[in-house]
């Protein structure tokens, strides 16, 4: 199924579980996970990113911390011997506040019991200084 919107997309899968049917498995993917997915695993595979800025509170935001919270939690049950550590996310838009609460929202009902991977939030419009001051913090 095609869900582009990140959490009607884990809503979709959440209600798919303990079906009658067990022949085949569901699942959603959509635009913004699978963009977040690759670009989390180049950032990854880079070996020198600790942090990443996002500018902006789009759909692709919510993915991107979505998909760094899955990765977390995945780590928190296992991490192989000199696995790269995951980056830290600073998210920067001046309403990054209500995007930060909703992701936290996401995680509770989502049951993640992971402290979670870091992100951060600037409320400030993103400019080359407000970054400059951000990535001296």
């Amino acid at each position: 199924m095609r869900i582009d919107d990140p959490w009607l997309a884990e809503a979709w899968r959440a209600q798919q579980f303990g079906g009658s049917d067990t022949r085949w498995a569901a699942d959603a993917v959509g635009k913004y996970e699978v963009t977040a997915g690759r670009l989390l695993d180049s950032i990854i595979a880079a070996k020198t990113v600790g942090r990443v800025f996002v500018c902006g509170t789009s759909q692709l935001t919510l993915a991107l911390c979505a998909n760094l919270t899955r990765r977390a939690l995945e780590r928190d049950f296992y991490t192989a011997p000199g696995t790269t550590p995951l980056p830290a996310l600073t998210l920067v838009e001046s309403n990054v506040e209500e995007c930060l609460k909703d992701h936290e929202f996401y995680r509770q009902q989502a049951g993640f019991m992971s402290d979670g991977p870091a992100i951060d939030a600037v409320a400030e419009t993103p400019t080359a200084p407000t970054f400059a001051a951000s990535a001296r913090r």
